[in-house]
């Protein structure tokens, strides 16, 4: 995996495949690799999951469902 990107920006990396953090902007996921949160700088962003089947997106107190 890359260890960085244009404009010199860091990239990390959770086991080779799971994009941990770019520059200030981190990633979490569960147990089955699906991201579950995006935080840049004091906004974090939730991603909610039927299955394997992202259902919907949430930041602050916005919502935005997939159907």
């Amino acid at each position: 995996m890359p260890s960085n990107w244009t404009g010199n920006r860091a990239l990390t990396w959770i086991n080779g495949i799971d994009l941990a953090s770019i520059g200030s902007t981190t990633f979490t996921y569960d147990g089955e690799g699906q991201r579950v949160s995006k935080t840049t700088s004091a906004t974090t962003t939730s991603y909610t999951y039927e299955g394997d089947q992202l259902v919907m997106q949430t930041t602050g107190n916005t919502s935005l469902f997939f159907l």
